[in-house]
């Protein structure tokens, strides 16, 4: 109930203004420090973060805001209704024995509620048929139709692990942290040590048999244009909604920046840093052992991780 919403405000937008403040920047000037990765990057998020903040800021919902997102059939004349509904109700409970009051919110609420309907029932027909191909958003919109009680998301109390109980609620999160950060490497102990080198199972290298060539503008402006804008950013990210908007100035700063980080052999370390969400699965709601993590990563990570495979 204390939770607080944010969201960017849109609502003053001008792509015009954004585009030219964007464009006026001196990327050279920003991207000065060759041989240091994580300065270029700060620069570069530091630098777009204000411009970005400038025209879509960061702002709280209101109380109303949060209410009208579970309801989105219900529009602003909609809401105006309501409250001429409420008006009438309070004159009718002044006035008991007025027969006209009770007969006039009478007849204009059962108004209202076929019209709510309707509304409703509009709202829905144009989700499923936008959505058809979604799977995920048309059961979304079945559960809400038929109110099913969604399961407890609340934090865990308690977790147990090695035989030991923790409830300090930063302890729980540095446990949750510190256990899918490593659980690969704590896999990777449990596998019996080979008496072979896996060099014995390779036929002889072949040299020139892979390229892979610096990455170019052209390339991450295609992969801006397949970002899902429905989809959260990272702590370090651009909204991918204003990213498309800005895919042509923002091409070269990022190509310069993904193939420093390929010669220099370093990711920054802001983009090293993920939101883990951990996801209670099945059995005992206090073992760690029973979530599993979804993690949110950056493209640039993805790029870096096929760069160091293939090299």
């Amino acid at each position: 109930k204390n939770l607080k919403f944010y969201k960017r405000d849109y609502s003053k937008l001008n792509e015009h203004d954004l585009l030219a403040d964007v464009q006026s920047i001196n990327w050279h000037e920003i991207l000065s420090h060759h041989d240091d990765i994580n300065q270029n990057f700060n620069s570069f998020h530091s630098c777009i973060s204000s411009v970005i903040d400038k025209h879509a800021p960061i702002r709280q919902l209101s109380k109303k805001e949060v209410k009208l997102r579970t309801k989105p059939w219900i529009t602003s004349g909609l809401r105006k209704s309501i409250t001429t509904k409420n008006r009438l109700y309070h004159a009718y409970l002044r006035n008991r024995s007025s027969d006209f009051q009770h007969s006039k919110y009478k007849a204009y609420r059962n108004k209202l509620k076929h019209i709510l309907s309707a509304s409703k029932k509009l709202y829905y027909s144009k989700f499923f048929s936008d959505n058809v191909k979604n799977m995920k958003n048309t059961w979304k919109g079945i559960k809400q139709l038929i109110n099913t009680k969604t399961k407890n998301k609340s934090f865990p109390s308690k977790i147990v692990l090695n035989n030991k109980s923790i409830t300090d609620t930063s302890a729980i999160a540095d446990t949750f942290n510190e256990y899918f950060a490593n659980i690969g490497s704590d896999l990777a102990k449990s596998i019996p040590h080979a008496t072979k080198s896996y060099k014995y199972f390779l036929q002889e290298p072949l040299s020139n048999s892979f390229y892979l060539s610096p990455i170019t503008p052209e390339e991450v402006e295609e992969e801006i244009m397949n970002l899902n804008t429905n989809k959260a950013s990272g702590p370090f990210s651009i909204p991918a909604k204003l990213l498309k908007i800005l895919k042509y100035l923002l091409s070269y700063p990022l190509t310069y920046l993904f193939n420093s980080s390929f010669s220099l052999g370093v990711v920054p370390d802001n983009l090293k840093i993920a939101r883990v969400i951990p996801v209670y699965k099945t059995g005992n709601h206090s073992s760690v052992s029973n979530y599993r993590p979804i993690s949110l990563l950056s493209i640039f990570n993805n790029f870096y991780m096929i760069h160091k495979f293939y090299t």
